[in-house]
């Protein structure tokens, strides 16, 4: 079934042009052949048949939705959910991903699908921000420390998120703290400490952050050398 598009055939210069479904098939990755519907335009006068330029986005989305589905990928919903999660632009997640320009706006829209390596790199930051704070650092790329407004300072995933944070930090010189905006000052060190209710650096050897305690002292008295 055929439905009248407002358009005029590019060949002939008609108006007499319908909108028609058209079963394709695309070969994906590992080699199996899956079908999708398109939808393109038809000159009922001439006979030929061209994309308007909603038909050819709509054709893409198709295309990489068939593909996304048959590999088991990231949703587009789910690469932006990811994004959001870490207050990333588009641009950013690029320079950690190491794609080119405007790739994640067209896995974000659904027009283009995603490598599996891409994929992948995306489920690791999704399930561990020190996944995130590696890749950020080899690309150059500064992230700033989240804020934990509100948040229990003694919950494990609040240390840790913070932990993450301060070991993306490799190498801290001595009075370049207040120099370095994002980077927190000896004093507001001492009041995390104190949030944290660690009183010395000697911590108990049964928690998942004995050695934090004492990382935070180090940098109390004005970073490491």
């Amino acid at each position: 079934m055929s439905a009248t598009v407002e358009s005029r055939c590019p060949g002939c210069l008609e108006a007499r042009v319908s909108e028609v479904p058209v079963r394709r098939s695309v070969r994906a990755d590992d080699g199996e052949s899956v079908e999708f519907i398109d939808h393109l335009s038809r000159c009922a006068a001439c006979g030929e048949q061209f994309y308007t330029r909603e038909q050819a986005i709509v054709s893409s989305r198709a295309r990489a939705g068939v593909l996304r589905h048959h590999s088991g990928l990231l949703s587009p919903h789910d690469i932006m959910a990811i994004r959001s999660k870490y207050g990333l632009t588009q641009a950013e997640l690029e320079r950690v991903l190491g794609t080119g320009p405007k790739t994640v706006v067209r896995w974000e829209s659904g027009s283009v699908c995603q490598s599996r390596a891409a994929d992948n790199l995306l489920r690791l930051v999704d399930q561990d921000e020190a996944n995130l704070r590696r890749l950020a650092d080899r690309s150059g790329l500064r992230l700033p420390m989240r804020e934990f407004s509100g948040g229990d300072w003694r919950n494990e995933e609040s240390l840790r998120s913070l932990f993450v944070y301060l070991s993306s930090v490799p190498r801290i010189q001595r009075g370049s703290l207040n120099e370095e905006p994002n980077l927190l000052s000896p004093r507001e060190m001492g009041s995390l400490r104190k949030k944290f209710g660690a009183v010395s650096g000697k911590a108990s050897g049964r928690s998942a952050h004995a050695g934090l305690p004492a990382f935070i002292e180090v940098l109390e008295r004005g970073g490491v050398q």
